[in-house]
């Protein structure tokens, strides 16, 4: 028999019935009753608050990140060209020594590198510590930024502005030969199997020459040239196998680096008798005045001066097989000025030779087989100066020539003769590094010359350049 089966009753759940308002009073508290606020509405409405406040900071946050950014990039701009505006026009100044064209060349400067922006040019600044400075050019760029999103914080332009300054100022620079005269042609001219080898320093041609025919630097033949720097203010003209390394730049003119430095003041005495011709025996010369006196050592004599200063109104004159030692001392010569030739051999440590050689155009000489050791003072007025040749004009040609040879034991100094021209000549051997240095008025070497020169820290050259300031 199947069994029974009960019908399944599903119960109902009693039906939710919706809040609805009442009106009137409650039951209990006598109340109005009011209508229930829903679920969440409360919430909604503080969120669109916030919403509303994110608005303003994220719009506040893209003003920050988009136009403080393009801000700082104008300024940057406005900056770089305000910059490049002082330094063309302080080029300028050095250059031509006008003021109206370095300020014709300032504002151009601005106007190309930094397009509608305004540019102010001062010569002199009138402003900051350079105020009144002739060698100065102060520019002040500025150059309106049109704000986009930071417009809803209340900005809408900005003047973008930057203030540059630059000066013509002397960089000091190491240049082991330097030739003064600053319009003649050819005043550094190097010809036949000229040799020139400098470490540590360069070459410096002050002429402004500059023609079609003619240069201010002249090397043909098979001149070798090799040296730290070559500056040049004209034009130079390298010809038939020779070589100059690196290739000469232009430069503005120098000053002479020596200029302040007085001439040496000779000694007013003992007076002492004068020994006239000197060749044979061994000699000792003692410091002091030899007035109306030339010195010549001849032969095989052997002559040591004393330490101490001299002045000898005839000069002195060395040559044949003699052997001289010079002591310490400032030598003050006259007359035929300072003369070595044949097979003589010269030394000395501490020394200066003043050259005023009031009586001959050529005040020295050194010629023939002849060796020479020499080197300047280290400490005192006239530390590092070899040779002193006066500035008035009558010495105006230093020669080398021969088979003369600088020892290089120690041979040092300056040669300066800022009036002088300087020739080498022959199979002058300087062939082991020596550390001279030539200020001179013109150079000229030719024949088979060897020069090597080993930088010591000789006179340092001013050469004008531009630099920033401000």
């Amino acid at each position: 028999m199947w069994p029974r089966i009960r019908p399944i009753q599903l119960r109902r759940r009693p039906a939710v019935r919706a809040a609805c308002p009442r009106r009137g009073f409650g039951r209990r508290t006598g109340r109005p009753l009011l209508p229930p606020t829903a679920p969440g509405a409360s919430e909604r409405g503080q969120v669109l608050v916030l919403v509303a406040l994110s608005m303003v900071m994220l719009l506040g946050a893209t003003a920050l990140s988009v136009d403080v950014g393009r801000l700082w990039q104008t300024r940057r701009a406005v900056q770089n060209a305000s910059d490049a505006a002082a330094l063309a026009g302080a080029g300028v100044l050095l250059d031509t020594s006008s003021q109206a064209q370095a300020q014709s060349a300032a504002q151009s400067y601005a106007a190309m590198n930094a397009q509608g922006s305004s540019a102010q040019v001062n010569i002199p600044p009138a402003t900051g510590p350079n105020q009144g400075n002739a060698s100065c050019v102060e520019v002040i760029t500025s150059e309106p930024l049109q704000a986009t999103f930071a417009r809803v914080l209340g900005f809408s332009t900005w003047n973008v502005d930057a203030r540059s300054v630059a000066c013509i100022v002397d960089v000091p620079k190491p240049y082991a030969i330097i030739a003064m005269n600053a319009s003649e042609c050819e005043t550094i001219e190097l010809e036949g199997n000229t040799r020139i080898n400098i470490d540590g320093a360069g070459i410096f041609d002050n002429s402004e020459c500059s023609r079609i025919d003619e240069a201010a630097f002249d090397a043909e033949g098979n001149v070798q040239v090799t040296s730290a720097i070559n500056s040049v203010v004209g034009s130079w003209s390298i010809t038939g196998n020779s070589t100059v390394s690196p290739t000469p730049t232009h430069a503005p003119h120098i000053t002479d680096p020596l200029a302040d430095l007085p001439p040496p003041t000779p000694p007013s005495g003992p007076a002492r008798s004068c020994p006239g011709l000197i060749s044979s025996g061994s000699v000792t010369l003692q410091p002091g005045v030899y007035d109306g006196c030339q010195i010549t050592i001849d032969g095989n004599a052997n002559v040591t001066f004393a330490a101490g200063d001299y002045y000898v109104s005839g000069g002195i004159q060395i040559q044949g097989t003699a052997q001289v030692t010079f002591g310490a001392g400032i030598y003050s010569l006259d007359g035929v000025g300072f003369r070595v030739s044949g097979d003589a051999q010269v030394s000395g440590d501490g020394v200066t030779f003043y050259l005023s050689s009031s009586e001959h155009d050529e005040c020295l000489e050194f010629k023939g087989n002849g060796r020479l050791h020499l080197t300047a003072p280290s400490s005192g007025p006239y530390a590092k100066i070899l040779v002193f040749a006066n500035r008035n004009g009558n010495c105006d040609e230093m020669e080398v020539e021969g088979n003369a040879t600088w020892d290089t034991g120690g041979t040092w100094g300056t040669i300066y003769g800022p009036t002088a021209e300087l020739e080498l000549e022959g199979n002058v051997q300087m062939s082991n590094p020596t550390s001279f240095q030539y200020i001179v008025n013109t150079l000229e070497a030719e024949g088979n010359t060897v020069v090597n020169i080993k930088w010591n820290g000789n006179v340092l050259a001013q050469v004008p350049s531009v630099k920033l300031a401000e």
